[in-house]
């Protein structure tokens, strides 16, 4: 069948010797096919489009690629008409670098600044400063070698570890300095550069097995993260692997390369421990309190192991029936932790999925999705809202017509009123949708009920 004039010479049973034809029976024509979706943006019907982007390309690329795209098309748009975009995850994914990028700036002055007032040593900083990102370099390098892309979660793991990596170059750099201090007040002279690097030979072949050490039972305690599987595998494996290899780079290096600066940049005078204002106001503290420890050995390892049983208790819970003897107060703090492992990140946005009754007319469901995003716009923290009803003319997201997808837009919450929470947007928000029958409101955020279709096929975490 190519066209019409196929379908009218279709037989449909022979009559007074000629063949009755589909032609002689009906009316055939091309009819207009059934709408299966509509968009509306602020209570306006609006044409608008889906970006659909290939399986494990860079999203933040790709938005900036069709921001340009579209920059160069809106000259030859009709006049009053543009192309505007109502769900842009460009901006998240800028404040969560922004936000990793303070993280890693902050961390990198507070180690140098306790290195400088513990150690008391200004070069021995370039010791420690120096391994840090090459450390940070071989992680890269591994995480290419190894496939794992490097996004919000595995730099998160780099950025968690720099406190740990210097931790090696540390212990390595105040050993070196310690048995150089020394050696000066036996000679009651300042060392010479072969001195120094019989010292420093001397104080690396002493602490570098344990130093190998500690940083390997740093690495196996992530071994829990790297037996999660599931979303949260997904989520936290390419964290566990950039910290594993950042800690693999620092400790070689500290073996290696950390020996070799502190030959070069380790130089007299040194000061003793007790003149530095800030340790010997710690070892005053300390050296009475470990007297004390090492004195009352039982009371300090009952304290501990009541410390732990307390800890576990808090983690994992009493029984339900030993709990609810107990006092509010208490029980609230003996329920336990639970299983879930998932953070909530802020998107600054959210997605609103109501589901109108089946069979619901397009016109009506239409009329509801205008009013809908009417109120919801009208919000003093709402900045735009998008309603999607039905699908689009992609097979990606076969959705009913009765299915609205809203996407709500938030303000950046230093332009919210006063008191205003992300919790009390949704109350009110929901209050104010309760008038529809049947309707249900139910607020997630755009990527998490993504993620909770994907893995459970439905929108909630939870659901009978």
């Amino acid at each position: 069948v190519q066209g019409i004039a196929d379908l009218e010479a279709i037989p449909l049973l022979p009559h007074a010797g000629s063949p009755l034809y589909l032609r002689d029976v009906a009316t055939i024509r091309i009819g207009g096919d059934f709408r299966r979706g509509a968009l509306d943006v602020n209570g306006r019907e609006v044409v608008g489009g889906i970006v659909v982007m290939r399986y494990g390309e860079n999203a933040y690329r790709v938005i900036q690629e069709v921001k340009e795209r579209l920059a160069t098309l809106a000259p030859s748009l009709p006049p009053g008409v543009r192309v505007a975009a109502f769900y842009d995850r460009s901006d998240l994914i800028e404040r969560a670098i922004a936000t990793l990028k303070d993280a890693l700036t902050e961390e990198v002055i507070l180690v140098t600044l306790m290195h400088v007032l513990f150690l008391f040593h200004f070069r021995s900083i370039l010791i420690v400063t120096l391994p840090l990102p090459a450390s940070i370099l071989i992680s890269f390098i591994l995480m290419d070698q190894f496939g794992i892309p490097s996004n919000i979660m595995s730099l998160t793991g780099i950025a968690i570890s720099i406190g740990v990596l210097v931790d090696a170059g540390i212990v390595m750099t105040e050993n070196v300095i310690r048995h150089c201090e020394r050696a000066e007040d036996r000679l009651r002279r300042r060392l010479t550069a072969p001195e120094v690097f019989d010292q420093t030979l001397v104080a690396a072949t002493q602490v570098g097995r344990p130093v190998v050490f500690s940083m390997v039972v740093i690495i196996l305690a992530f071994v829990p993260v790297f037996l999660l599987t599931g979303q949260e595998g997904k989520l936290f494996h390419p964290l566990a692997y950039t910290k594993t290899f950042a800690l693999v780079g620092a400790t070689l290096l500290a073996v290696t390369a950390v020996p070799v600066f502190a030959t070069l940049l380790v130089r007299g005078p040194f000061k003793r421990e007790s003149d530095n204002w800030l340790m010997g106001s710690l070892l005053r503290i300390y050296d009475p309190a470990l007297d004390w420890a090492l004195s009352h050995r039982r009371t300090v390892l009952g304290l501990a192991a009541l410390l732990l049983v307390a800890c576990l208790v808090i983690a994992f819970g009493l029984p339900r029936a030993v709990n609810a003897l107990l006092p509010e107060p208490i029980a609230r703090h003996t329920q336990g932790f639970g299983s879930e492992f998932m953070p909530t990140l802020e998107e600054g946005s959210l997605l609103f999925m109501p589901v109108l009754l089946p069979a619901t007319a397009l016109t009506e469901v239409k009329r509801i999705m205008a009013w809908q995003d009417q109120v919801m716009s009208s919000h003093p923290a709402v900045a735009s809202v998008a309603g999607k009803l039905g699908r689009s003319d992609s097979a990606t997201d076969p959705a009913p017509v009765e299915m609205i997808e809203t996407t709500i837009m938030l303000k950046p919450s230093d332009q919210w009123p006063p008191g205003t929470t992300k919790a009390s947007i949704i109350a009110d928000l929901s209050e104010r949708l309760m008038q529809v029958p049947g309707y249900v409101p139910g607020f997630l955020q755009p990527i998490e009920n993504r993620i909770l279709m994907t893995s459970t096929g439905i929108r909630a975490q939870v659901g009978v």
